[in-house]
């Protein structure tokens, strides 16, 4: 009976949260422990935000790593977020080895019985989110409006009141970009890097509004033609418009020609996995016949990296990426040190 009687004290207290929140969001006021957010890139109405969260499902993966540098409490994340962040930066896993994990779309049942006090997403065009918004307040950030690392993480750091943290982290990149380019030279804007992932399936060249893009045009580094563009101003009909990257076909493979040629493939914590596409990228570079016939390629001039620069979207991943350009493009060790490296093993931040 005490049983009951609190499951009914408790239930009672979600749906009035419930109604107070919703109830605020619709007149643009909040109710006491609450407060309202707003932002350009927030995709929904203002929302009514608890004023100390506590349990927070995170479906974004900028935002799950920004929490868990932060040490903000997660109850649930995305599977895919969850292995990646894992396989990138293995010092995280631990953190994120017993967090209950969502499939695409997330489960409404698991959501409701993580009993979260905060929802924050991205925006996709499947509109996953749908109904959570009736579970706890729900924060949408719009990804097509910006993917890289600077805009997510900035939004995020406003979220949870934490802009002095993003404000350290953005001194620290700029710091780092400013040192590869003096590593680089003034001419480095001749440099064309591409950025590409072979598949037999799906192979993929990355744009310049695309995460691994903007990380480039900061630095200064010139793209190809085929890359140096947007989605829409090429005219590509295939590929992920919201995310700056493009599928080609296996006989276009010359839109992935450059100077300079990143190759690199997803992440994942399986082994199996891992070294699969590893010997996928080591035969591609060194049997297709018809990549074999680009000046990038003839020159030496490709690089096969890890799969940050898959996922290009966080401060760690950025930084990695940096620590490539740093690697491969130039004989300058750098003196700033990277932020990445105390969750990378040496062979993964190589």
């Amino acid at each position: 009976m005490k049983f009951r009687i609190f499951a009914l004290v408790a239930a009672l207290f979600v749906f009035t949260s419930l109604i107070s929140f919703a109830a605020a969001q619709d007149q643009t006021e909040c109710a006491a422990g609450f407060w309202l957010f707003d932002h350009e890139r927030l995709a929904t109405d203002p929302v009514c935000m608890p004023d100390n969260p506590q349990r927070i499902i995170s479906l974004d993966m900028p935002a799950t790593e920004f929490l868990l540098l932060n040490d903000i409490p997660i109850v649930g994340v995305f599977n895919y977020a969850a292995d990646e962040i894992s396989a990138i930066t293995p010092g995280f896993a631990d953190d994120l080895a017993d967090i209950p994990r969502f499939d695409w779309p997330p489960n409404l049942e698991l959501v409701t019985e993580l009993n979260p006090d905060l929802i924050i997403a991205f925006k996709d065009s499947s509109l996953f989110y749908s109904g959570m918004d009736e579970i706890a307040p729900l924060v949408v950030y719009d990804a097509a409006y910006a993917t890289d690392w600077k805009s997510s993480t900035a939004f995020w750091s406003e979220v949870f009141g934490k802009e002095d943290a993003y404000t350290e982290m953005l001194a620290t990149y700029d710091a780092r970009v400013a040192e590869l380019q003096e590593a680089l030279g003034d001419d480095r804007g001749e440099i064309e890097v591409s950025a590409f992932v072979p598949s037999p399936d799906y192979p993929m060249i990355w744009l310049i509004d695309s995460a691994q893009g903007v990380i480039l045009q900061d630095v200064g580094l010139g793209r190809p033609e085929s890359q140096n563009q947007t989605f829409a101003d090429g005219g590509y009909v295939e590929g992920g418009a919201d995310y700056g990257f493009v599928a080609i076909s296996t006989e276009a493979l010359d839109l992935a020609d450059g100077d300079e040629i990143f190759l690199f493939s997803w992440a994942s914590t399986d082994a199996e996995v891992t070294a699969t596409n590893q010997a996928y990228l080591e035969e591609f570079n060194q049997t297709n016949p018809i990549w074999q016939t680009l000046s990038g390629v003839r020159e030496g001039n490709v690089h096969i990296v890890g799969a940050h620069w898959f996922r290009a979207q966080t401060y760690l991943a950025a930084n990695l990426i940096l620590d490539d350009l740093f690697a491969n493009l130039t004989d300058v060790e750098p003196t700033i040190p990277s932020p990445a490296a105390e969750f990378v093993t040496l062979e993964t931040a190589e």
